[in-house]
């Protein structure tokens, strides 16, 4: 016999269906045949004959057949895998065994094949470096070492001081606006984390006569909180999201922002509600504007802004205090600038998340009204490996 097909490395990709697979060249034995099952997540599992699957007898080709049809997602690859023996003790006299030297021919064929897949799947240099030297240093030398290369291109190892020297790819990103279980994704080595505090409510507005204006203060920003983690981060970490102060009522001072967390690894505190305007003859200023909120356990802790105070110039002119800005400002809406009214000055809807409310103002021979609530907080945590 001769070996006419290469015994190439086969893959099939699972259908949750299929049990029957194709072996398209020569086998001699049916040990000779390796059965690798890839899941959906990269994990191979070699597989058991005759508890896995069982085999046509050997011949030209054959078939392999699963116990279990490979699911969707799952890669089954067949390979072959003749042993570096050869058995066969030829006579020293008679008839020549031509049969048995074929064989053997054969399955040296197949095992010169079976390195060559190998060595296809290797890292090798081109045939210009003839100068390469491509032996590593001892174990001793390279244990915990990272492998690069020199000026030469010649491999050498390399001990890294810290996660910081070392270039990582952004695998995930998770996004939280509200309260859940962060889960760290396969592969991940460093986590990257931004956390942001709810935003104060502004102060409202109280009702006013004829010669009175009203002025209420903004809410502070929730505070923001950046950290890096390479270690001691869980498989999963709660994830608490900071709800904004409600704005202030009847010439009420707004609540306070709550605070957001990333397990106990960072924290960014809520802003403080700004203060409530009274009742009175113009000019007025707000008493008290919100205080941006803190942060504690990042590796960066930022302060959110306080709130802008907000001003009566006279009976029909009013400027509510603005909200404060978060202490980091991710995926910004539209933030309300400070507004001069020559009537009432409504609460409107804040800018970033963590963003404080905006107080309200109302000029003269006004009803009271409510204030802006402040932003919630957010999480964003990122993933590299």
């Amino acid at each position: 016999m001769t070996i006419s097909t290469e015994p190439t490395r086969l893959s099939y990709n699972g259908d949750g269906a299929t049990t029957a697979f194709a072996i398209t060249w020569r086998y001699f034995e049916k040990s000779h045949i390796v059965a690798t099952l890839r899941s959906s997540t990269g994990v191979e599992t070699v597989q058991v004959l005759d508890t896995d699957y069982t085999l046509t007898a050997p011949a030209a080709t054959g078939t392999l057949t699963m116990t279990t049809a490979p699911a969707t997602g799952e890669t089954l690859i067949i390979e072959i895998d003749v042993p570096n023996t050869q058995p066969t003790s030829l006579p020293l006299a008679g008839a020549l065994p031509s049969d048995s030297i074929e064989e053997e021919l054969d399955k040296a064929a197949q095992r010169d094949s079976q390195l060559e897949g190998l060595f296809n799947r290797c890292i090798s240099v081109p045939t210009s470096d003839s100068s390469a030297s491509l032996t590593l240093p001892n174990d001793s030398s390279r244990a915990n070492k990272a492998l690069t290369f020199d000026a030469s291109g010649n491999p050498e190892v390399t001990a890294f001081s810290s996660s910081s020297d070392i270039a990582f790819a952004l695998i995930d990103m998770q996004v939280f606006t509200a309260d859940g279980t962060w889960s760290k994704p396969t592969g991940t080595m460093v986590v990257e984390v931004f956390v942001v505090g709810g935003g104060g409510g502004g102060g409202s507005a109280a009702a006013t006569s004829a010669s009175q204006v009203s002025v209420g203060a903004g809410g502070g920003g929730g505070g923001g909180s950046y950290k890096v983690i390479s270690s001691g981060i869980g498989s999963t970490e709660s994830v608490f999201i900071g709800l904004g102060g409600a704005g202030g009522t009847s010439g009420g001072a707004g609540n306070n922002g709550a605070s957001s967390s990333f397990g106990a690894h960072a924290t960014a505190l809520g802003g403080s509600g700004g203060s409530g305007g009274t009742a009175a003859t113009p000019p007025a200023i707000s008493s008290t504007s919100g205080a941006g909120g803190t942060a504690i356990n990042g590796d960066i802790n930022l302060t959110g802004q306080p709130g802008g105070d907000g001003i009566g110039v006279s009976t029909g002119l009013v400027i509510a205090g603005s909200g404060g800005s978060p202490g980091i400002q991710l995926f910004s809406n539209t933030v309300k600038p400070i507004t001069a009214s020559t009537s009432n000055v409504s609460a409107r809807s804040s800018g970033h998340y963590g963003n404080g409310g905006r107080g309200n103002a109302n000029t003269a021979s006004q009803s009271a009204f409510p204030a802006s609530n402040g932003s919630p907080g957010i999480i964003i945590v990122k993933s590299y490996g």
